[in-house]
């Protein structure tokens, strides 16, 4: 959640601990540490709020544009993010299938609420197939000017 007067994030660095599962059968999860960095500006970004629980938001990069819907908890949270289709390897092949991302265990970094904890999963005709659990162990922004 952001504050009135907030200043606008230009870059964020993440640090994670997980699980990634390698598994495209059968789960096998490995741990993992990773390093992002994240460059807020270029892309386009249009917000629609739907209703009082939910909202699309599009991303527009080149001819690259991605639409995903932000459902939100009875604190205004994000809870889960949906995109109708994301490209997944399967056996050296790219294919898409609808995914999903959970996150939880908010707190507050620099002034902002951010959710520490997540999950994100492809969304199967026989259910949900996680395949990233992580944790945010250190983040860090810049701002715009």
């Amino acid at each position: 959640m952001l504050k009135h007067g907030q200043p606008i994030v230009a870059a964020a660095r993440v640090e994670h601990t997980g699980t990634f599962n390698m598994g495209e059968g059968a789960d096998r999860w490995k741990p993992f540490t990773s390093t992002q960095r994240v460059v807020t500006r270029r892309p386009g970004f249009d917000w629609d709020a739907v209703d009082d629980h939910s909202a699309h938001a599009t991303l527009k990069d080149g001819d690259i544009t991605l639409t995903l819907l932000f459902r939100f908890n009875e604190e205004g949270l994000i809870d889960t993010v949906f995109a109708e289709s994301r490209a997944q390897i399967i056996g050296g092949k790219v294919t898409h299938a609808p995914w999903k991302c959970r996150v939880w265990n908010y707190a507050i970094r620099d002034g902002m609420r951010v959710p520490l904890d997540g999950e994100a999963a492809w969304m199967m005709a026989e259910g949900a197939k996680p395949y990233w659990r992580g944790h945010i162990n250190t983040l860090s922004y810049e701002f715009a000017q």
